[in-house]
């Protein structure tokens, strides 16, 4: 897949250039001059690079949602997850909290394929998938689930601006079953 864009990227590169340079010509604005800076291959390859590695992580995510058979790896304490065996890099690790496993709300519902919104007002977590609705508060044990209240032993809470919740049960309550591996503090979901 890779290899895939990064021949992409060279076709890509030789049309970027030559639009940015016509882009300012019709605008007055010729690269080099004092509108415009300089536009360089190495400019042009990192632009490029930024807007391919967004979108293989999104591939990626996609195929592991179309693959039932997917796992998804999680390490206490490791910013690298796998999806598939794939490595992704998340922006906070997974840590324990009472003996849960913490995961950033983000990275619990793109790993499931579920719709996911935060509402800071009420400092809510809310996941749906397939007409199953999970909602969390911050600091509260008190869950709702396809609107029935629950109760869970750990609450979400805020790390490094980071929402985290308790993987499990997220993650069971949306179908989904978990393995716990304590001699690697490794998390096993198997979708």
């Amino acid at each position: 897949m890779r290899n895939l864009l990064r021949k992409q990227k060279q076709k890509i590169v030789p049309a970027a250039v030559f639009f940015l340079l016509l882009g300012g010509f019709l605008l007055g604005a010729a690269p080099g001059g004092s509108e415009d800076p300089l536009v360089t291959r190495s400019w042009v390859d990192q632009y490029a690079e930024d807007q391919i590695g967004p979108l293989e992580d999104r591939v990626n995510a996609l195929r592991a949602q179309l693959d039932l058979g997917t796992e998804l790896c999680f390490w206490i304490g490791n910013t690298t997850m796998t999806i598939g065996g794939i490595p992704k890099e998340m922006d906070v690790a997974p840590a324990l909290q009472n003996n849960r496993t913490m995961l950033p709300l983000r990275y619990v519902g793109e790993a499931v394929g579920a719709e996911f919104r935060w509402d800071n007002t009420a400092k809510k977590a809310t996941y749906e998938k397939d007409g199953a609705t999970v909602e969390l508060w911050i600091g509260r044990t008190a869950v709702r689930v396809d609107g029935v209240m629950g109760y869970i032993d750990t609450p979400p809470l805020i790390v490094n601006s980071r929402t985290m919740v308790p993987m499990r049960f997220v993650m069971e309550t949306l179908g989904a079953e978990v393995e716990w591996d304590n001699n690697e503090k490794k998390a096993t979901v198997i979708l």
